[in-house]
């Protein structure tokens, strides 16, 4: 049973980001995406904070603020994306660490004898 709901919570996982790639690439409103969306409001109030300490200089920290957006959401697809298949192709916590190869004696597709 739960090696079913290890894969079941993968699809979702998957599938939630694969939406919020679509509402927030491919759909571009406004307020539309799920995750990112709420990851850059996150990520402007940390560097406007960090811009106002910055005194002089918070033009210069302010303009970091998109490319730092967009590889947040990069990471933030990539490490969801990650996760949903890792609990799809691996759902039990009883095979990790243990190839098929490992399982039938040694002898894998390459015809080498372990």
């Amino acid at each position: 049973m739960l090696p079913v709901l290890e894969g079941t919570a993968g699809a979702v996982v998957m599938g939630i980001v694969l939406l919020d790639v679509f509402l927030t690439v491919l759909y571009a409103r406004i307020g539309t995406g799920l995750l990112a969306e709420r990851a850059a409001h996150l990520a402007w109030r940390v560097l406007r904070r960090v811009a106002e300490a910055a005194g002089p200089q918070r033009g210069i920290v302010l303009s970091f603020c998109g490319p730092t957006i967009l590889v947040l959401y990069v990471l933030l697809w990539a490490g969801g994306l990650t996760l949903g298949a890792g609990l799809i192709i691996c759902p039990s916590s009883d095979d990790l660490g243990h190839s098929a190869v490992f399982r039938s004696g040694g002898s894998g597709s390459s015809g080498v004898r372990g």
